[in-house]
């Protein structure tokens, strides 16, 4: 390599334009010195466009400007040694949108369509797709670097097609349900027919004409009202159930305490009727004795059952009756150990005096005497018996 000073392309220095005579003049003076210059060109052209990058948002494919062809083979993110006169054709890598509205980026305006009633419906719609760099060498040589533009049209005609097949109103009531299909639709296509993926799909509008868009929104309004009648009429229902079971579990409280109030009458009842047996049978039974001592006198018997019975009758339960028209009776009680006396006055009426005396070894005496008398006339009847340590106390009422 011939070495060449700096000062031999002095001439390059200067401010002025070269003209031909100066270029011929350079050639003939160092022939040599632009030979190697030219040819250490040559050699770094193939060794700089041996190299090539991507960045992190692209994919790639190796083309050969040679040979006019692609590797098979997709490239990612990085730093590469091709070959001589090769180069990256570029791909996204990151998620794309292709949208069709009234926005001045999207892919085009809304779609407009028929409906399977016929009705005109125009669409917005967005999709988004994404390239896999296993199958881009397939999607370029199948669509070439304008696949964008393919599936736009793609897109265009497989959501047209598919609103043929929905009623307006299933347009206007079940948009959820039809987006699904749609974007199921989609994603089946792109990814057997186009090489990419749709993750996403997106129904934005649907426009239908506005006389049915008004019957529609008069018939959901109606729709609406009958659902919350019937609601209501279930909330009614359920409340007159509650209540009704209330009534019925109130019923069998009360059955139930009316059936265990009678059970307690009843086994009150009969304790009572038990105990009075019991009661009767054991006072029969010593009453019996005494009968035996009484001589089996059934008279003397009730007599000494009257008796006991006044004497077992409870001071502030006796009551005293008065005649307004006869002077007030005197009863005067005498007890002793020995003696009893009964003693009753009265006016212009027949006095009687009745004396009971009971004792367990004797029989008792019994003397009436009867006196016409005069307002004045007083009669007393006395009556001793012999008695034991046992006194008889009796409290009479004579009217």
């Amino acid at each position: 390599v011939a070495r060449v000073s700096v000062s031999s392309f002095s001439f390059l220095k200067r401010p002025t334009a070269m003209d031909l005579d100066d270029v011929f003049r350079c050639v003939l003076t160092y022939p040599k010195s632009l030979g190697c210059c030219f040819c250490s060109l040559l050699m770094l052209v193939p060794i700089v466009t041996a190299f090539g990058s991507l960045e992190i948002n692209q994919l790639g494919l190796n083309y050969s400007l040679i040979s006019n062809t692609v590797e098979p083979r997709g490239y990612s993110a990085g730093l590469y040694m091709l070959g001589p006169f090769h180069s990256f054709i570029k791909f996204p890598s990151t998620v794309q949108t292709i949208e069709f509205s009234n926005d001045h980026d999207s892919a085009g305006p809304p779609l407009r369509t028929r409906t399977s009633d016929g009705l005109e419906v125009t669409l917005e719609i967005s999709f988004q797709y994404q390239l896999n760099i296993s199958t881009l060498t397939d999607l370029y040589r199948k669509f070439g670097p304008e696949y964008e533009r393919i599936y736009v049209n793609m897109a265009m005609d497989l959501v047209t097609m598919l609103a043929t097949h929905y009623t307006a109103t299933s347009l206007f009531s079940d948009r959820p349900t039809i987006a699904r299909n749609m974007e199921d639709a989609l994603k089946n296509h792109f990814s057997n027919a186009a090489f990419a993926e749709v993750p996403f799909f997106q129904l934005r509008a649907v426009t239908l004409p506005q006389k049915f868009e008004d019957a529609i929104q008069v018939t959901e309004v109606q729709k609406q009202d009958i659902e919350t009648a019937r609601r209501e009429q279930k909330n009614i229902n359920v409340t007159m159930q509650t209540k009704v079971l209330q009534a019925e579990q109130h019923a069998q409280a009360i059955a139930l305490a009316a059936n265990a109030s009678a059970q307690g009458i009843l086994l009150h009842a009969e304790a009572y009727v038990r105990q009075f047996g019991i009661s009767q049978r054991l006072q029969a039974e010593s009453f019996k004795s005494l009968y035996a001592k009484l001589g089996n006198d059934e008279s003397l018997l009730l007599d000494y059952m009257r008796v006991r019975a006044m004497r077992d009758h409870p001071d502030h339960l006796s009551v005293v009756g008065m005649d307004h028209d006869k002077t007030p009776t005197t009863a005067t009680l005498a007890t002793t150990t020995t003696t009893m006396t009964l003693t009753t006055t009265t006016t212009p009426t027949t006095t009687s005096t009745t004396t009971f005396t009971t004792t367990p070894t004797t029989a008792s005496t019994t003397t009436t005497t009867t006196t016409p008398t005069t307002a004045s006339t007083t009669t007393t009847t006395t009556t001793t018996v012999v008695t034991t340590t046992t006194t008889t106390m009796i409290k009479e009422a004579v009217v």
